[in-house]
C-alpha cells in the first residue's frame, strides 16, 4: 500500500489539474458571452446599412447614419473622415492662432547691455518674437534692434552689417551676454564700486553702500 501511495497521489493531482483547467475554460467562456451580450446592435439599422451598401443605385451622401454604431455616430464616409482628421490634426499642430500678428516694440522689454538683465530679456523676446510664426524674419530683426540701446545695440548693428542672419545674430548675442563669466565680471566691478565709508557718521555713503549691497545680493 505504501508503494502505491505516490502513484495514486500523482493520478489524483493530474485529475485535479484537469478539472481546474476545465473550470477556468468555462469561466473564460462565460466572460466572453457577457461581453458579447453587452454590445447592443440594432439589427434593423444594420440590415438597412448593408442593403444600402449592396445597392449600386443608392446615394451614399444622403445616408447620414450609414456608419453608425451603438456608441459612435458619423455623418462622413471613411475617406471624408480621414481627410477631415488630417485637416484637424494640422489645425491642432499649428500654433499660428496662438501668436499675435502685430507686435510693437513699445510692448517689449528693452536691453541696454547690462548682463544681469539678459536672461529675462532673452526669455521674453524668444516667447513674444522669435517663436512667433506670424512675423517675418526682417520684422523680428527690426524689433530686436529697436528695443536695444547703448553698447548692446552697437554690437547687434555690427553683426547685421556683417550680413548675419537673424538666427546667427541672436545666437551671437546670447553667447556673449549669456556667458557666466560676464556676470562674474559685472558683479566684481559693482563690488569695487561700492563707496568706502571712513566714518559711521557718513550716513550718505552708508546708505549708498547698503543699496549697492542689496542690489548685488538680489
Amino acid at each position: 500500500c505504501l508503494s502505491e501511495g505516490p502513484e495514486d497521489f500523482d493520478d489524483q493531482k493530474k485529475k485535479d489539474d484537469l478539472y481546474k483547467q476545465k473550470i477556468e475554460a468555462l469561466v473564460a467562456l462565460e466572460r466572453s458571452k457577457n461581453q458579447l451580450e453587452s454590445i447592443s446592435i440594432d439589427d434593423d439599422d444594420l440590415s438597412q446599412d448593408f442593403n444600402i451598401l449592396n445597392d449600386p443605385s443608392a446615394n451614399l451622401s444622403n445616408q447620414p447614419n450609414l456608419f453608425r454604431t451603438s456608441n459612435v455616430q458619423s455623418t462622413l464616409l471613411p475617406t471624408q473622415v480621414a481627410a477631415h482628421g488630417s485637416s484637424n490634426l494640422n489645425l491642432l499642430t499649428s500654433n499660428n492662432h496662438l501668436f499675435p500678428s502685430v507686435v510693437r516694440a513699445s510692448d517689449l522689454l528693452t536691453f541696454d547691455g547690462n548682463v544681469m538683465n539678459w536672461q529675462p530679456f532673452r526669455i521674453s523676446f524668444e516667447e513674444e518674437v522669435m517663436l512667433n510664426p506670424n512675423l517675418m524674419e526682417s520684422k523680428k530683426r527690426n524689433l530686436l534692434l529697436k528695443i536695444m540701446s547703448g553698447e548692446a545695440q552697437n554690437r547687434a548693428m555690427d553683426l547685421v552689417r556683417q550680413g548675419k542672419t537673424l538666427q546667427a545674430l541672436w545666437s551671437a548675442l546670447n553667447s556673449y551676454y549669456g556667458d557666466p563669466k560676464k556676470v562674474d565680471e559685472y558683479l566684481i566691478k559693482q563690488i569695487r564700486a561700492i563707496p568706502f565709508v571712513n566714518s559711521v557718521y557718513d550716513t550718505a555713503k552708508l546708505e549708498k553702500m547698503l543699496q549697492e549691497v542689496r542690489r548685488i545680493s538680489s
